[in-house]
Parts: C-alpha cells; sequence; structure tokens
C-alpha cells in the first residue's frame, strides 16, 4: 500500500511542479514513513483540518496521511506537547513534500557540493540530500537531543549517515565547509536558542 500511495504523491507533486526529473529517483529511494512517527498531528498546508494519526489505530489512516501533500508535526513543546489532541506549539516536524522539493531544488545541487542542513527535524530532507549528493557531503544541526535521536535512527534505518550534530545552528556550523545552506523548516518558536 505504500508503494501505491507513494506513487501517488509522486504524481500529485510531479503535476504541480512540485518534483522535478532531477529529484524523484531520491524521492523514490527515501520513503517518508521511514520518518514519521507512530503518533503525529497532520497540518494541511490548504484548508483541509488538522487531526492526529495513530499507526497503531489506524495503520492505512496513517501511511494515508505519510503520503499525503501535508506537513506532519512531530513534536509539540519540546516534547511536552501532546501529538493525540495537537495542542501545544509545534517544534518538529516533516515539512509537506510540496513545500520541500522546490526548496531543494532550489538549491541547484552538483555532485561534489557540501550541504549544511539548519534543523534536522525528522531527518527525511537530510536523507533526501544524502540520496542525491552522498552522506560524506551532508551535515544536519538539530538543536533538540531527542529530535536529532529519532532523526538519527530513522536516518539509518533508511540507509544514509551524514554528520548529524546536536547543538543550536542559528548561526550555522563552524565546520561544515557547506557550498548550500538548507533551513527547511522553522518552528513557530526557538525553545533552546543559546
Amino acid at each position: 500500500m505504500s508503494e501505491q500511495l507513494a506513487t501517488a504523491l509522486a504524481a500529485h507533486l510531479t503535476a504541480s511542479g512540485s518534483l522535478t526529473a532531477s529529484w524523484h529517483e531520491h524521492y523514490t529511494a527515501v520513503p517518508r514513513h521511514h520518518f514519521i512517527p507512530d503518533v503525529a498531528w497532520v497540518v494541511s498546508d490548504g484548508a483541509g483540518a488538522e487531526y492526529a494519526i495513530d499507526r497503531h489505530q489506524d495503520a492505512p489512516g496513517w501511511l494515508q496521511a505519510v503520503y499525503s501533500d501535508a506537513s506532519i508535526v512531530t513534536q509539540l513543546d519540546a516534547g511536552t506537547g501532546d501529538l493525540r489532541t495537537g495542542k501545544g506549539t509545534p517544534t518538529s516536524s516533516c515539512s509537506a513534500p510540496g513545500i520541500v522539493f522546490p526548496m531543494l531544488q532550489a538549491l541547484d545541487l552538483l555532485d561534489g557540493h557540501k550541504v549544511l542542513e539548519i534543523g534536522t527535524g525528522s531527518g527525511w530532507t537530510a536523507a533526501l540530500l544524502s540520496a542525491r549528493l552522498g552522506s560524506q557531503c551532508v551535515t544536519s544541526v538539530e538543536v533538540d537531543e531527542a529530535v536529532a535521536a529519532r532523526a538519527a535512527e530513522a536516518i539509518a534505518q533508511a540507509g544514509y549517515g551524514p554528520r548529524l550534530i546536536v547543538a543550536d545552528g542559528a548561526d550555522g556550523w563552524p565546520d561544515s565547509s557547506s557550498t548550500a545552506t538548507a533551513r527547511p523548516s522553522a518552528a513557530s518558536s526557538a525553545p533552546h536558542r543559546s
């Protein structure tokens, strides 16, 4: 079922111009469902309602939400919020594919480029960048230790190993020597600014 839903989302993203041929193979190589927790909060970028998803209570509904063009909040209030109710301030998410791929395309990446990603979040973007450039060319900085740990696990499960750093990336990372910097998502507040 995930393959059918991923294919349908790819067709939608391609038709809208969000997913170009240069990123299609990487989209296919990095299944989004590896990066979404069992319980999360879906935020439609259109006029749709926000709602909770729970893989254990409704696996088909969870998978359908994962392969929709929606942002999925993976943490509220630095981990103290309740994803089942959506009450709290989003502090980590997996951005909507219709936002992620145009941002990645805008980087105009070439083989050998190195990328510094600020805000690892779910890890999906770091894995996509790793699929495109090779893990050795990707550094991702995440301020929240718990978010970073979940992302590292998901990225490894997907078969990638970019350099992951737990730190405040507001000022970049001095040891990255990157060609491009990606800031794929932003929380509505910065709870750990030092």
